[in-house]
């Protein structure tokens, strides 16, 4: 596979499992999932090594595609809400990195008191945002965007050593997509949080 579009479009038709999350991809009319040329031409932008993105697994390759779309067309309602939240934690800690448990108890509005959140309490998130998944889901959000096959790790939004246990994540905030995404979310009104909140 090369790095050009028609390449990555025809593994995605030809993938085995093109016919359940991956079909959204094909369908180039997708706003929210579609991997089309105009996808393609932003994650360049933003610095994106779609071969590696198309290397992983299939949910991960979806919400990449999801995720580069959001960011080009600036809908927020697009985003994964849970994955929102977790960018913002990260974020929220400034200077600090977060280990998994900080950021899926921050994430998910939970308490562990095990947890080191670096000050942060869960009313800062919850200020932004009217609500939130529970820790299961955000424990499965944090595996498929920052474990071994992250969507984050690969598209250089954060850097991590996903075999260890409870490992320390860093927020990659030059990033092109950290820089953008960070944008949307500083100048958004509250309707429009509201609305990633509700498209989630």
């Amino acid at each position: 596979m090369t790095n050009s579009y028609s390449s990555l479009l025809a593994s995605l038709v030809s993938h085995k499992a093109a016919a359940t999350d991956l079909a959204k991809c094909i369908d180039q009319s997708n706003i929210k999932y579609g991997f089309s040329e105009k996808t393609f031409t932003a994650g360049n932008a933003y610095e994106i090594d779609w071969v590696l993105v198309f290397s992983l697994p299939q949910k991960q390759i979806m919400r990449a595609v999801q995720f580069v779309n959001a960011l080009s067309t600036g809908a927020y309602k697009n985003f994964d809400y849970t994955h929102a939240r977790i960018l913002c934690a990260m974020k929220l800690a400034g200077s600090y990195d977060l280990n998994t448990d900080a950021i899926i108890a921050l994430a998910g509005a939970t308490r562990n008191p095990a947890a080191n959140t670096r000050g942060i309490s869960t009313s800062a998130l919850n200020a932004m945002f009217s609500s939130a998944h529970g820790a299961s889901t955000v424990q499965t959000k944090m595996s498929n965007s920052t474990g071994k096959n992250g969507i984050f790790q690969a598209i250089g939004l954060t850097f991590a050593s996903p075999g260890e246990q409870n490992h320390t994540v860093s927020l990659n905030t030059e990033s092109p997509i950290a820089v953008r995404f960070f944008e949307l979310i500083n100048r958004a009104t509250t309707g429009q949080i509201e609305e990633l909140v509700t498209g989630k």
